[in-house]
């Protein structure tokens, strides 16, 4: 059903928790005890799947982990914390980048109305020297 999206995501969830065993659950309860620890704000899901591209992701606030073993997946966890912590150092950067980059559009924007409304005036001198 679509409109119970969340529902979904949980019995998602629910059913993924079935197929892990024990150690793989407490593996998961240890990953998330170190995100409450720590202050970051996301739910950490271990789904064992071989057959996904990636190792894990980060979608909405839920790390999903893939990696079908568990020192794997301690590599993925990881991984997906360093990435989540950057994005915090990199947003500045980001920033300054998008806001030179509107200067820069800005500046070409002017240039280019400047440049067009020179264009009647080359052409209206180039007429009067034809005549």
């Amino acid at each position: 059903m679509e409109t119970e999206l969340d529902e979904g995501e949980a019995d998602f969830h629910n059913q993924d928790k079935k197929r892990l065993n024990k150690a793989n659950l407490e593996t998961e309860r240890k990953m998330q005890a170190i995100l409450n620890t720590l202050g970051i704000p996301l739910t950490v899901v271990w789904v064992p799947d071989s057959r996904q591209d990636k190792h894990g992701e980060i979608k909405s606030s839920t790390i999903f982990i893939y990696s079908p073993s568990e020192s794997d997946a301690w590599n993925t966890f990881t991984h997906e914390i360093v990435e989540f912590k950057l994005k915090d150092v990199t947003s500045t950067y980001r920033t300054i980048i998008n806001t030179f980059i509107e200067a820069l559009e800005k500046l070409a924007y002017e240039r280019k109305e400047q440049f067009i409304e020179f264009l009647p005036k080359l052409f209206e001198e180039i007429n009067k020297s034809k005549r």
